[in-house]
């Protein structure tokens, strides 16, 4: 599978996605990724697709592994790859945001004529590319931060209310105190 042309397409194209969270920072299986997108410009089902073919495959090369069909090669697969959660919601990003697939395509081709065609398809890529490398940067820089500071938010807000809580107990005490 390392030595087909698909491997070989994907690797060549693998560098332009490293800003997006799944290119040349991958382990030597991260191509799929690269492979995966491209294939999703066809159809956006053949992502997926493309996912349980090369797993199946890669399933097959791996005997020691006791893997069952399916979802258990997949998951090793992308497990395999080194790719991280901000790199796979980029990933998702990425597929649902750039050019969709070739019928639409050729439809909105068809519908908006051929000079404004070009500035649409330019517009796919560049706005799903910006996108998913802002998806990638704030999930993997930020998100640590982003989770702390939602948990002191969380601590100071249940700290809040406890005291609001006991102080209006505190007030009913006394009221009934001072009313015996």
């Amino acid at each position: 599978m390392e030595n087909s042309i698909l491997a070989s397409v994907g690797k060549f194209l693998q560098p332009i996605f490293t800003p997006l969270g799944f290119g040349s920072q991958l382990t030597s299986v991260g191509w799929v990724f690269a492979v995966a997108a491209i294939t999703g410009l066809i159809a956006k089902e053949n992502v997926i697709a493309t996912f349980g073919s090369l797993a199946l495959c890669l399933g097959a090369m791996l005997s020691d592994a006791q893997l069952e069909e399916g979802v258990d090669q997949v998951v090793y697969l992308i497990s395999a790859t080194g790719i991280t959660v901000s790199g796979l919601i980029s990933f998702i990003a990425f597929n649902m945001l750039t050019i969709p697939c070739f019928a639409a395509v050729a439809a909105a081709k068809g519908e908006i004529g051929r000079e404004k065609f070009k500035w649409t398809l330019l517009f796919w890529v560049v706005s799903s590319y910006l996108v998913s490398a802002i998806v990638y940067t704030v999930g993997e820089f930020v998100w640590p931060i982003a989770i702390w500071i939602a948990l002191i938010a969380l601590a100071t807000m249940g700290i809040v209310l406890y005291n609001r809580y006991m102080t209006k107990k505190e007030k009913e005490k006394r009221l009934l105190a001072a009313r015996k």
